[in-house]
């Protein structure tokens, strides 16, 4: 019912706050979400300006972005939504775990034990509606699912490697729900994943028993909602929602208190965080699927806290990614906010908990070592399943590393600006500066070595393909910046990289030694298989540009297909389909971003990766593209690195170092079904 006049509204509006804030406070919110109710707006915390009062425009769903170039393993889509304080790790204001956090993190073993335990005859029960028959370890994580269910936790993290089929397991949860359900469940994926998870819906089960909706915009109504058994989102639509949500609550707040005046705002369009679906009355949806869950690995986010919010109105979240331990071993803290049953609710409390503090460089933490080490083990066995990679039968799989040199005036360049990132780091060494991203390390001198170490004529369009400092705050308040890092807006811009792509084809602009290296890996798997299927993979999509009009002007040239940022997400399966059809060899130029997860193309054999990653994990998920079940042919996995580029040197031995940990502990949570790890028990 419409309030019958301004008080009313007014009243309506603060009834809507203290709502939230109680259910805040019930549910366990981490402290970057506490912050929300402050006791006045603060400008620029991407929230609601302190003059602001009217309505934003409606923002647009954006395409995948990519990050061209990042540094220490960080991708620019860590800070691009960066709108919360709190959870900050102050030594002086340390939150110190508690005797129960201690207990439970030490008696996981009986919990844990039951999780894992081999399934009993008639566990679980079949999936109904199916068209398929899936596969034994698939029904196995099903009945961990209905454990995990029963259990306090009410969540689990399906973390097997690419191609054992986490997707379908996590449709026959739901699916097996629907029945009993008073409400539909969530799946939350990335944008360029969300007509995959449609079609399959539709593929693997009989049509018409699976009412699905997937919903892009707010329009579409709660009323509607309830009238399907899945709704499937984007991350960045959950996010969009809940930032309208907290602008119009901040508002009303500061009204109240008088801080600006105006008429009561009309409230928005909530969508799905609408208080229909609150769960005072007792009914919430019964699960939420968060598909690749790195997507809101950082606490201090708007994503993470409108999953976390979204997760209230959820009874079991299950998680889904190939890479548990995508950078840092503390990033599993956001995973564990999505598990019920404990009181780890900050981030400093479980580094205190798990890590060590590096007295030689305050503010950093060692890894868990030891009994402490253990706790971690005990913990992401208490929630987590990840089953070896030969749980199913692959063709041979090459992986192989080819070292190229770069030519004098290439790596002459790249060297030097690499030496003054080096230099500058020291300096900042010296003097004790923060690198905490509000004081960021010098990484443009690195970004550049790293550009001239890829191609050279890269550095002409960074000045506007990366983000401005104006355009990242913008983004960072919710508005459109009218740029990504895929997509060219700017009438001026589009010009220039069109003038760009046009010069590069004169007199063979376009020559490289790198680009040379890639037509000589071609043409090697060429001669080997001419019926070759060929992905080459690289983090720009600028440098696929250089890669297409090298390959369109050889001696016999190649017409390469594109999957990156730049297509929408409705003209990608075409462009697969196209991919797919079979007879001679295919080249398929690829993003990372875009095609590195959630993506499943069997039909190639032969992935090329063109320059070296920040992360390993990112290489296993991309080879997890085409080596996974459905793969007739042998694989081969191609890595292209510079030998004299001391830039590259720095980013693999990067990765290296990170992952040389991070293997250790997911090699600890591996085992086979019925199996244990060794490390169960505390």
């Amino acid at each position: 019912m419409e309030p019958a006049n301004e008080q009313d509204a007014m009243a309506h509006a603060l009834a809507g706050v203290r709502s939230l804030a109680t259910r805040v406070q019930r549910d366990r919110q981490p402290i970057c979400a506490l912050h929300l109710f402050r006791e006045r707006v603060v400008e620029g915390d991407g929230l609601l300006s302190g003059n602001e009062n009217k309505e934003e425009p409606e923002e647009p769903e954006r395409p995948d972005q990519q990050s061209l170039f990042v540094g220490e393993g960080e991708s620019d889509s860590d800070y691009d939504d960066e709108v919360m304080d709190g959870d900050e790790m102050d030594w002086e204001t340390a939150d110190n775990p508690t005797e129960a956090d201690l207990a439970w993190a030490s008696n996981l073993s009986a919990h844990n034990d039951s999780l894992h335990a081999p399934m009993k005859p008639g566990q679980p029960t079949p999936c109904p509606h199916l068209v398929i028959e899936p596969r034994r370890h698939q029904y196995v994580a099903l009945g961990k699912i209905e454990r995990a269910m029963k259990s306090a936790s009410k969540a689990l993290l399906i973390a097997d490697p690419p191609g054992l089929g986490k997707t379908l397991i996590s449709m026959m949860a739901i699916v097996k729900s629907i029945a009993a359900a008073g409400r539909f469940s969530f799946v939350v994926v990335p944008s360029s994943c969300i007509e995959q998870w449609f079609k399959e819906f539709h593929k693997f089960f009989t049509e018409g028993t699976v009412r699905v909706l997937v919903v892009r915009d707010a329009s579409v109504s709660p009323t509607t909602m309830l009238n399907y058994d899945v709704i499937i989102l984007s991350y960045s639509f959950v996010m969009s929602r809940y930032r309208k949500w907290v602008k119009y609550l901040q508002l009303i707040k500061a009204m109240r208190s008088k801080e600006i005046k105006g008429r009561i705002p009309e409230r928005p369009n909530l969508s799905i965080f609408s208080e229909m679906f609150d769960s005072d009355d007792g009914v919430k949806s019964p699960f939420l699927v968060l598909d690749e869950a790195n997507a809101f690995k950082n606490p201090r986010t708007a994503t993470f806290a409108s999953i976390f919010t979204l997760r209230q109105r959820c009874d079991t979240c299950l998680m889904l990614t190939g890479s548990p331990i995508d950078n840092q071993w503390h990033d599993i803290y956001a995973l564990l906010q999505m598990v019920k049953g404990h009181e780890i609710n900050t981030k400093t409390r479980m580094m205190n908990l798990l890590g060590t503090r590096d007295m030689k460089r305050p503010g950093r933490w060692t890894p868990p070592k030891g009994l402490k080490f253990v706790w971690l083990l005990q913990i992401l066995n208490s929630f987590m399943v990840r089953r070896p990679e030969t749980t199913i039968s692959l063709p041979p799989l090459e992986e192989k590393t080819i070292g190229f040199e770069l030519s004098d005036s290439e790596v002459g360049i790249s060297n030097d600006t690499f030496e003054t990132y080096q230099t500058a780091m020291r300096i900042a060494s010296t003097e004790k500066k923060s690198r905490s991203k509000k004081q960021s390390p010098p990484f443009k001198s690195l970004t550049h070595a790293l550009q001239h170490a890829c191609h050279p004529r890269l550095v002409e369009l960074m000045d506007f393909i990366r983000y401005s400092d104006e355009e990242k705050k913008r983004e960072r308040r919710g508005e459109p910046t009218g740029e990504d890092a895929d997509i060219l807006y700017d009438a001026e811009h589009i010009a220039k990289w069109s003038e760009w792509r046009e010069s590069l084809k004169a007199n063979n602009n376009w020559e490289s030694s790198r680009i040379t290296a890639i037509i000589d890996a071609f043409n090697e798997c060429r001669d080997r298989d001419p019926d070759c299927s060929v992905i080459i993979m690289d983090e720009s999509v600028y440098f696929l540009d250089v890669v297409q009009i090298a390959f369109e002007a050889m001696y016999d040239p190649i017409e390469c297909l594109r999957y990156d940022g730049r297509e929408f997400a409705e003209r990608r399966p075409a462009i697969q389909a196209e991919f797919d059809k079979s007879g001679g060899h295919k080249v398929m130029l690829m993003s990372r971003g875009v095609g590195g997860l959630g993506l499943n193309i069997p039909s190639a054999n032969v992935i090329i990766q063109c320059c070296p990653w920040w992360k390993r994990e990112w290489e296993v998920q991309a080879m997890g593209r085409a080596y996974r079940e459905g793969q007739k042919r042998a694989v081969t996995y191609i890595k292209l690195t510079a030998t004299n580029s001391h830039a590259e040197i720095y980013k693999t031995k990067t990765r290296d170092r990170k992952h040389t940990y991070n293997s250790r502990v997911v090699k600890a949570l591996t085992r086979a079904d019925g199996g244990v790890t060794g490390m169960s028990r505390g």
